[in-house]
């Protein structure tokens, strides 16, 4: 908030809401950009410096570009009602008051008033004083209460009729605007008969009616972009909670989906392995069956190979010539005898994962079914978004909506 209450209802200014938007501080030196926001004069010089066009500045609040004086943003207009404002807060203190006058010869005297165009505070004997100068015969005094809050609200309401002085001749009082070509600027009544005789010029006050209702104008319009703003906020945060909820809620459908699915998927792979296992399983068994037989036919070629090597080495010829019909025989028997080996193994059955199984490819379409319906989904959602009533803003046809357009 930019303003307090005061006694009397009346809203003063809050210097909290003072502060440079750069650096979050009050301003020493307040300056105004040509889009009427406040900085620091050091923070502004210090954008100019991180800048490559240094004759360019956009304005950190609302990015419009302007163009820097030759002389540097030192030369932008000073907020000299801020600068004001901020001198009244700080100098608002709880305890009394001491006459600033009194000070300066050492000596402390409770002050009785406070001068508005002198920003000091005034004991009573330097009070009448201050009346009987001539030349502070248009100085603005106010009493003090004690209350340092209450006093610092009356100072503020006194500002306006405060004295801003000429600057070259600085003891007048600027009292005229001159609005001839080339001056636009506040005068003091010897600028008028020196330095600007014949142009015209009016009664200050009368001349700022015209910026007056200006103030009023962007304050009225400004406070209806403040409400229709403070609408949108409030719509978007509603919006923010429906998204929110549909997207918890979308959430757990999907992990709910996804269960199945998975489910689905891991009992169609789990059967995959155990039928894998179960061909395994087959095949040890018809294997180990094959080695046995093989283990035997081992066996036997061992001992027959034994016995006719002994026989070949050690029998006597009459024996082996005996035994030619049974060596013929076997002869005859082993040439036309069908190798064990590949009877049995022929029955075993190697187990195999092809990647590229029916099952598979079913998976693939799945997979691309489930992708269509999510982006069909989220085409639907966006389509609904879009035409739900509560999600649209306000008509650009709006009679109040152009005006506030048109000034921005």
């Amino acid at each position: 908030m930019g303003t307090e209450s005061s006694k009397d209802g009346n809203e003063i200014p809050n210097k909290e809401a003072f502060t440079c938007p750069l650096c979050h501080k009050i301003p020493s030196q307040p300056k105004m950009t040509p889009c009427m926001h406040i900085f620091c004069l050091e923070c502004l010089e210090k954008e100019i410096e991180q800048k490559d066009k240094p004759d360019v500045l956009r304005c950190p609040v609302c990015k419009v570009q302007f163009m820097i004086p030759k002389e540097g943003v030192k030369s932008l207009k000073t907020n000299t009602t801020l600068e004001d404002i901020l001198y009244l807060f700080k100098s608002q203190k709880p305890s009394v008051q001491n006459c600033g006058i009194c000070l300066n010869n050492d000596e402390k005297t409770v002050a009785v008033s406070r001068c508005i165009n002198c920003n000091d505070f005034i004991c009573g004997k330097c009070t009448k004083t201050h009346q009987f100068i001539k030349t502070l015969n248009d100085h603005t005094l106010i009493p003090l209460t004690g209350d340092a809050k209450a006093d610092t609200e009356q100072a503020l309401e006194m500002l306006p009729k405060s004295i801003k002085y000429c600057g070259v001749h600085t003891n007048e009082a600027l009292r005229y605007f001159c609005s001839s070509h080339g001056c636009n600027k506040p005068i003091c009544r010897t600028c008028c008969i020196e330095t600007h005789k014949g142009h015209n010029y009016d009664n200050l006050e009368k001349s700022i009616n015209q910026d007056m209702n200006n103030i009023d104008k962007i304050i009225e319009i400004s406070g209806r972009r403040k409400k229709m703003t403070e609408a949108e906020i409030s719509k978007a945060k509603r919006i923010e909670d429906i998204i929110i909820n549909s997207g918890q809620v979308a959430i757990g459908k999907v992990e709910a989906a996804m269960k199945v699915d998975m489910e689905i998927v891991e009992r169609h792979y789990k059967a995959q392995l155990a039928t894998i296992e179960k061909v395994t399983q087959e095949s040890l068994k018809s294997n180990k069956t094959h080695t046995e037989k093989l283990e035997v036919e081992m066996d036997k070629e061992n001992k027959t190979i034994h016995h006719l090597q002994v026989q070949k080495k050690y029998g006597h010829p009459v024996e082996i010539i005996n035994l030619r019909k049974e060596l013929s025989q076997k002869v005859l028997e082993l040439d036309g005898s069908h190798f064990i080996c590949s009877q049995i193994s022929s029955g075993i059955t190697v187990p195999k994962y092809n990647d590229n199984n029916r099952h598979k490819l079913e998976l693939r379409n799945v997979e691309k079914m489930l992708m269509n319906t999510t982006e069909k989904n989220e085409s639907f959602a966006l389509k609904q978004a879009s035409c739900n009533e509560e999600l649209e803003l306000p008509s650009k046809g709006n009679k109040q909506n152009e005006e506030i357009e048109a000034t921005m």
